[in-house]
């Protein structure tokens, strides 16, 4: 059965200023600890490393996004995205790739299509089904900003590209 977080990300982003990017255990447990944190991305970090902290955020009502392409542990395929929604209980995904993200959906899990827009010709290769929403407050080759907490720092998404 899904149960993922019933926050959407374009809910959480109008509350919350920074959404963290973790990259391994010890930053996932220290986000886990700051209570305004909403939602979390992980990339670069194998999954089954994080699997009991996975269900502490889904505990705590984490909306958790996993950008599929730079994850290890999981396969990009049918049973990998079952196997995120049903049992990992991951909020959405986020990648370059209209077929991956297609099949995210048929399982239930939000969808993010990261791509590369210098132009608007980058916008009309994309090609888009739905566009939701896109919001550019600026556009910067440091588009990541930080957030810190008992001195360890976090990568995070930023609105506006402004550090938190």
């Amino acid at each position: 059965m899904i149960t993922q977080s019933s926050r959407s990300l374009l809910d959480i982003s109008s509350q919350c200023k920074t959404i963290p990017i973790v990259e391994n255990r010890v930053h996932f447990t220290q986000v886990l600890d700051i209570s305004q944190i909403k939602a979390i991305l992980l990339r670069h970090c194998n999954l089954f490393e994080l699997t009991s902290l996975l269900h502490n955020a889904h505990r705590r009502g984490l909306s958790v996004y996993v950008y599929i392409d730079h994850i290890d542990g999981i396969h990009a395929d049918s049973a990998g995205l079952r196997y995120l929604a049903e049992q990992l209980h991951v909020t959405g995904i986020l990648s370059n790739h209209p077929r991956i993200l297609s099949l995210g959906k048929s399982f239930g899990l939000e969808t993010i299509q990261r791509i590369f827009a210098v132009d608007s010709t980058g916008l009309e290769m994309a090609k888009l089904d739905k566009v939701v929403a896109i919001t550019f407050h600026c556009i910067r080759s440091d588009f990541y900003t930080s957030a810190s907490k008992g001195g360890t720092s976090f990568r995070c998404i930023g609105r506006g590209c402004q550090p938190a």
